[in-house]
């Protein structure tokens, strides 16, 4: 095995091309749309999510100790919903990411505008805000297209490539779609969620692997004068398919994570707040070279 990688890498050197080595963090990731309030109201906010990865970098000639790295992700976007009929809802998403690895002592940085994106869902059904109903569900569908307004050609101060997964674009045009169940009886619910995005090959003929998630979550419904407060606890899982460069699987990319989340929402009047702490409960991410730390993330928006 160690053969065959170090064939590979000698291949990387001799293409005049620097990939960068793949076995870095950030290589499984869904992204959820979570409870969404009051569904014929436009909003606008912002959310915040923190990731932290620990990898292995093996060595792929021998004889020497194997490299650890510790990645952390911090990624700012603003988000709103635009919803022009009253079945329809479009989403926007811009977000800012703030990348750092640490290796051997060394602090590597890199931060930017990520990749731009559009959903449009169509609510299939909300009987939300019916009296006669004691079981209150709601169902969206919906898909859209993740535009490539992400650098994806950042350099190291050495100048070389930064590894692709600390890139803030993808160089690719991909395409998001989803489905939303939401069910409540009394002051009980639960949401399910899936999502899926099928990534497109970048200018160089690499793809990132399709991405796929699963999400379910029960809350509690807690209405008071000026507040309603939804606390819950839920089950995400997170599958990524190997990356692949000209058609051919690329090592250490792709995996799949099972994690554990608790977290808040609640609602004042026009204003809407999150809050999600997330921890792995099981991963075999990058062939098992990645292992994810606990997650966060935090939101607020603004209704109209």
């Amino acid at each position: 095995m160690k053969t065959v990688l170090a064939a590979a890498l000698l291949w990387v050197l001799a293409s005049g091309q620097v990939l960068a080595c793949d076995v870095c963090g950030c290589a499984v990731g869904g992204s959820y749309l979570g409870i969404l309030p009051q569904f014929r109201r436009h909003f606008a906010g912002v959310r915040f999510q923190y990731r932290t990865f620990d990898s292995e970098h093996p060595n792929l000639f021998g004889g020497g100790i194997e490299s650890v790295s510790r990645e952390q992700y911090l990624t700012a976007e603003t988000w709103g919903r635009w919803t022009p009929l009253h079945n329809v809802q479009v989403f926007g998403f811009v977000p800012y990411h703030h990348f750092s690895r640490t290796e051997d002592g060394s602090l590597t940085r890199a931060s930017g505008l990520g990749d731009a994106s559009v959903v449009a869902n169509w609510v299939v059904f909300n009987t939300g805000d019916s009296t006669r109903r004691a079981w209150k569900h709601a169902l969206q569908l919906g898909g859209g297209v993740k535009l490539p307004t992400g650098n994806a050609r950042l350099l190291q101060s050495n100048g070389e490539a930064m590894p692709r997964n600390m890139q803030p674009g993808s160089g690719s045009v991909d395409f998001p779609i989803n489905a939303m169940y939401t069910l409540r009886r009394g002051a009980w619910g639960m949401t399910a969620e899936g999502n899926y995005r099928i990534n497109t090959p970048d200018a160089e003929g690499y793809r990132f692997g399709h991405r796929a998630g699963l999400a379910s979550r029960i809350f509690y419904w807690k209405s008071m004068k000026h507040m309603t407060m939804l606390p819950g606890a839920g089950i995400f899982w997170e599958h990524t398919s190997s990356d692949r460069l000209h058609g051919t699987a690329q090592d250490f990319t792709g995996g799949h994570s099972l994690w554990a989340g608790v977290g808040m929402d609640w609602f004042m009047r026009r204003w809407a707040f999150s809050i999600l702490y997330q921890h792995p409960l099981a991963a075999h991410i990058g062939e098992g070279y990645i292992q994810p730390g606990p997650r966060a993330s935090a939101g607020i928006s603004y209704l109209f």
